[in-house]
């Protein structure tokens, strides 16, 4: 099966997950049905980045960073669904759907690395905006070890978007476009999700989240598809 018809399911998963769930009405109904059919497009991506071939063209060097970026992102997405899973309970499994979302972003931070730095001030201003925004949580959040979790996981996300913003600015592949767009939805989504938790409500918050969220894992596996 070709990379095209791989899309044409995850288009129809996607589709079959809000038609039936209709998030734009509310949250989906808390049953293993709404676990299934939200972690189907996420799996289908995950199964589009684990065949995706990658070249040898540009080196040894350049094939090793890449299958090493492949195996990463396919790691974030495999854990991703664990999270997809445990937020369809929203209320009771919220902290264990965080750990598996943390899980996630260390993958996908793994697979940006840290090297080269970029500039200071591009960090300054990505984790000026991490402090921030977690001052600007915390005082809503009550429970302590969620607050830590939170701070985690805020740091994370928002250094996955830092270091995608750096690999753009300083390559400018379509590869980095996809990853680039991908990290920023990622966080849209997790920012609806906590403003609506903790903030105040947010109108059709559920279908905000999710129309950002598979967006987000789109542009992340297909920065390991056009890499091929």
């Amino acid at each position: 099966m070709g990379l095209e018809q791989k899309l044409v399911t995850f288009i129809i998963f996607l589709a079959f997950y809000f038609i039936n769930h209709k998030p734009h009405l509310g949250y989906p109904e808390e049953s293993y049905r709404t676990v299934i059919s939200k972690i189907l497009p996420v799996a289908t991506l995950l199964g589009i980045v684990l065949t995706s071939k990658i070249s040898t063209e540009f080196g040894e060097k350049i094939h090793e960073a890449r299958k090493d970026y492949k195996k990463f992102i396919g790691i974030g997405l495999f854990f991703s669904m664990f999270g997809d899973a445990c937020l369809v309970w929203r209320h009771q499994f919220f902290i264990p759907g965080v750990l598996f979302f943390a899980v996630a972003q260390m993958s996908y931070l793994r697979a940006f690395k840290l090297d080269p730095f970029g500039p200071l001030g591009v960090f300054l201003v990505f984790y000026g905006s991490a402090l921030g925004l977690y001052a600007w949580f915390w005082v809503s959040i009550d429970d302590s070890i969620l607050s830590l979790l939170v701070a985690i996981y805020t740091v994370l996300i928002l250094g996955m978007a830092w270091r995608s913003f750096v690999e753009l600015r300083l390559t400018g592949t379509l590869r980095s476009v996809f990853a680039c767009f991908g990290a920023f939805a990622f966080t849209f989504s997790d920012l609806i999700i906590a403003v609506d938790k903790w903030k105040f409500e947010v109108d059709n918050a559920s279908a905000l989240v999710m129309i950002s969220y598979y967006a987000a894992q789109f542009g992340l596996a297909m920065s390991v598809a056009v890499s091929s």
